[in-house]
């Protein structure tokens, strides 16, 4: 496949397409609702009105991949982070950018180690394993090899996987797993304004994928699109471009865009931020008000309570009880050396799970 690297091809290029594509993406209102349900629970599957959600429609087919059979209740997640190298530089992501993230690639020996270690604490809790957490985790080569290992062992793989998709991989065996869906991160429709929110990264590389992937099952992949003052006259023009790929209309998600752990950033990293993502245009799509006269641009989250208390493993093994977490803040037991169970009933790990979630540590106030 020839890709125009242009704007304007960007969009003939998809507009071309979209003629035999057409007859694919006709469906009631009914269905596109449920579908657009299927999204938004897993957006939402970390809040507590997510949670609400969640069980007040728990009879409808879409939620029910994050449920428990037997019980009825929302399956909890555990982030095991297989790679925490990542090779975009996102210009939201400040902390990759600072090189503040905690850095490694688990090796298969030790996702062994810990997945035999609570084999039946996690088949008993019915426990989702998410593979990823700081980074991109196709760039770790044994990847697919963990991946077949949960399989085997049955336990539960997160339905949902998220990538940069600037990598060269397998993209068959990498279909073969059983997700739900697989959102692929763009920063923008054309070379030039993706490689310029997503640095480091390989347009035509990212497309040819995507192209492999809907090929093979254009139900699940979703394009997923974070609002900055570079893309944001893309932002309505990404659902005819994944049309033009093959993709379905309704999978084509346009986000929004946080600044992670605010507090722990410094001026000169938040300056870095709002230079490359924020513009008055931008405003509605953040998800934090601000003031620019005012001390560290006044940085107030416009939801407060914490979204993001899922138990999470570093690459070394070691245990925090936030996935935003990305420098290692908290201590809370090493996972390769003791059971989880043993690790979660911890007066230590309780605690520090209320404070969290009362955002009580100086450095969750206003993460959003």
């Amino acid at each position: 496949m020839i890709l125009s690297t242009g704007a304007e091809d960007g969009i003939k290029y998809g507009k071309a397409n979209m003629a035999e594509n057409k007859n694919r993406e006709v469906m009631d209102n009914t269905k596109k609702i449920v579908y657009k349900f299927k999204a938004a629970c897993q957006l939402l599957k970390y809040r507590e009105f997510g949670e609400f959600l969640a069980r007040l429609f728990k009879h409808i087919k879409p939620f029910k991949i994050f449920y428990s059979a037997s019980e009825g209740r929302p399956r909890p997640l555990l982030k095991i982070d297989t790679c925490s190298f990542c090779n975009a530089r996102c210009v939201w992501c400040w902390m990759h950018n600072s090189n503040k993230v905690k850095q490694g690639m688990m090796r298969f020996e030790a996702f062994k180690k810990i997945i035999d270690l609570n084999e039946d604490f996690l088949k008993e809790g019915n426990y989702l394993i998410e593979p990823y957490f700081n980074g991109e985790a196709l760039l770790n080569p044994e990847l697919f090899k963990m991946l077949d290992y949960l399989v085997q062992k049955r336990i539960g793989l997160t339905p949902r996987f998220d990538t940069n998709l600037s990598v060269k991989i397998d993209i068959e065996k990498f279909m073969s797993f059983p997700w739900k869906q697989i959102w692929v991160n763009v920063g923008g429709i054309t070379r030039e304004v993706h490689e310029k929110v997503m640095r480091n990264t390989d347009f035509e590389l990212v497309i040819n994928n995507l192209v492999k992937m809907l090929q093979i099952n254009r139900n699940i992949v979703c394009i997923k699109m974070n609002p900055t003052k570079y893309n944001l006259h893309q932002l309505d023009k990404l659902t005819d471009f994944f049309v033009g790929l093959g993709g379905r209309s309704i999978n084509a998600l346009r986000y929004s865009t946080g600044l992670t752990l605010p507090k722990i950033a410094s001026p000169e990293e938040i300056k870095f931020f709002f230079d490359n993502v924020v513009s008055e245009e931008m405003r509605r799509y953040l998800r934090f008000e601000y003031d620019l006269t005012g001390k560290d641009f006044g940085i107030k989250a416009k939801k407060g309570g914490c979204n993001f208390t899922v138990p999470s493993i570093f690459f070394d093994g070691a245990v925090t009880a936030c996935c935003h977490d990305q420098v290692g803040l908290m201590d809370l037991g090493n996972a390769t050396e003791a059971p989880l169970k043993v690790i979660f009933n911890s007066e230590l790990y309780k605690g520090t799970l209320r404070k969290c979630q009362a955002q009580e540590f100086y450095f969750c106030k206003e993460c959003n």
